[in-house]
């Protein structure tokens, strides 16, 4: 800087010159860097709003023909996959579950009102909730049993609302690897209840 300085003094223009040349790389730098900065801004937001796009579509479950097979994940309460079947009114409907005898209670009394409204069950199939393969392979398996009632996969929805977290997940990793519709719905309570008719379902799948 010392020797850029007495050229200065000697030679004006050509110490100017010089401070040009070597500012001009960090110049550039940073308009480089305000270039990308700028562009990858825009990019995370239009990815943002196409996630928003792709991953909260509303749906209607209006239309009782759309989905004639449901799978649904319960847990202790089924007030919810109740509302949805009065809704949609399937031909065909599979549960998946965890393994505990409270949960298993619950299935069962779950399959008595699908008996009572007459729609077509499967046996439910319970699987701890460690074991995210299997209960993947579940669904799997639902999914072509449904088919072999020749139920084709844009009428087969597996609403993944009810139920723990690995249930969830593994239900929509089935759904999306066997191209079927998966949703989530959700819900108004009023003290702990949930009320009728303030289900709203996003599109996951």
């Amino acid at each position: 800087m010392q020797t850029l300085f007495l050229h200065w003094l000697n030679d004006p223009s050509g110490a100017l010159y010089e401070l040009f040349n070597r500012s001009i790389f960090y110049i550039l730098v940073a308009v480089a860097g305000s270039v990308v900065t700028y562009f990858w801004t825009k990019i995370k937001f239009s990815a943002r709003n196409q996630w928003f796009r792709l991953f909260n579509q509303s749906i209607s479950y209006e239309g009782a023909d759309v989905y004639n097979g449901l799978i649904v994940t319960i847990g202790t309460n089924t007030t919810l996959q109740q509302l949805i079947i009065e809704q949609i009114k399937p031909e065909y409907v599979a549960i998946v579950t965890g393994n505990s005898d409270e949960v298993k209670k619950v299935a069962y009394e779950f399959c008595e009102y699908l008996s009572a409204k007459k729609i077509h069950f499967d046996e439910p199939r319970f699987y701890k909730e460690i074991d995210l393969v299997r209960i993947e392979q579940g669904f799997d398996e639902l999914i072509s049993w449904m088919e072999s009632k020749n139920i084709q996969k844009e009428n087969i929805v597996i609403d993944l609302t009810g139920g723990k977290t690995p249930f969830s997940i593994a239900a929509f990793n089935s759904a999306r690897r066997n191209g079927i519709h998966s949703v989530y719905t959700d819900s108004d309570y009023d003290a702990g209840k949930i009320k009728a008719g303030t289900q709203h379902s996003i599109l996951l799948t």
